[in-house]
């Protein structure tokens, strides 16, 4: 009886098993069907593993900028303008400079052979300070005395200074003497300077001599530039011989030519030789003013030239400007 009944009770289970998965099913298809009229998609979870590392390293937060870029690149012309230098550079810096600048028509700011109407400063104070000092200076400023002479080359006073007291710290001297008449260029001048102090006593100092190769002055008659004869030319003119100025002597005529340009450049110019040989006054007088034409850029007939008789004393080239 038992045995019997076994086939109908297992199939009563297997068809509530069947039932309940149909229950499940209809629930499932009820509930997607009505996601979908949502228009909502259902949850879908992707399982898997990583195949391939990604490898990456994050940026510099700091980003360099060159701001300034482009006007750089714009000034790098201008610079090459600026910094270029001249080509040939030689041990003189004189003998690099461009044909134009290194002419003698081109005035040349740093030459100082002529002088003008300051032609010394003594120091008169310092040279006794630097032997003897006054133990009273009050006391010496009553009864101390002072006194400066500038001799010329055979010891003959040519110009005196003097005053009471001690002497100054610096005395001017413009070249001429007492009476105004103006010293020789090319000849040896010294000075001394003779103090008697509060008790009476001398002291003498002497200082080392000066020459001036050449001396600017006005004078009634006109502008006169003076310069060392004997400086101008390697050697003693000779007649018959071809003279070569020295390198000295164009220096001279260039700083000559310099003071004309820039103070007389349109006024008539004369060239007077003074030497002992009339003949040799007449040709140099020549060969200075040619040399002063080219260098100022002028005809030769534009500057008169004559040579004059002197003594070997009073050898010396005078040009006159006349400016008056």
């Amino acid at each position: 009886m038992g045995n019997r009944n076994f086939p109908i009770f297992t199939k009563i289970k297997l068809l509530k098993f069947l039932g309940v998965t149909i229950c499940i099913a209809l629930v499932g298809i009820t509930t997607l069907a009505g996601s979908r009229e949502k228009g909502e998609l259902p949850d879908v979870i992707i399982e898997g593993e990583e195949v391939l590392e990604l490898k990456s390293t994050k940026p510099h937060l700091e980003i360099p900028i060159e701001q300034n870029r482009e006007i750089l690149e714009s000034l790098k012309t201008e610079e090459e303008i600026l910094l270029k230098k001249p080509t040939g550079w030689e041990k003189q810096p004189q003998d690099s400079l461009p044909e134009l600048v290194n002419s003698t028509q081109v005035i040349v700011p740093f030459t100082h052979h002529i002088h003008d109407e300051k032609v010394c400063i003594f120091y008169p104070l310092r040279d006794l300070q630097a032997t003897f000092k006054e133990p009273d200076p009050k006391k010496a400023k009553e009864l101390a005395s002072w006194e400066l002479i500038v001799a010329d080359e055979s010891g003959e006073t040519f110009r005196k200074y003097s005053g009471g007291g001690l002497p100054p710290e610096t005395i001017l001297f413009d070249g001429r003497d007492k009476d105004g008449k103006v010293l020789k260029v090319g000849y040896p001048y010294s000075t001394v300077l003779r103090y008697h102090d509060a008790t009476g006593s001398l002291h003498t100092f002497l200082r080392n001599p000066f020459t001036i190769s050449g001396f600017a002055h006005q004078e009634p008659q006109g502008f006169f530039i003076s310069l060392d004869f004997k400086m101008l030319y390697q050697s003693p003119p000779i007649l018959l011989e071809k003279h070569e100025f020295s390198d000295f002597g164009r220096e001279l005529l260039q700083e000559t030519s310099d003071w004309i340009k820039k103070h007389f450049f349109t006024f008539p110019i004369n060239v007077i030789v003074y030497c002992r040989n009339k003949t040799i006054a007449e040709m140099t007088a020549k060969e200075i003013s040619g040399e002063l034409a080219r260098m100022l850029v002028r005809s030769e007939a534009d500057i008169f030239c004559q040579g004059e008789i002197s003594e070997e004393s009073l050898e010396r080239v005078e040009i006159f400007v006349n400016n008056r």
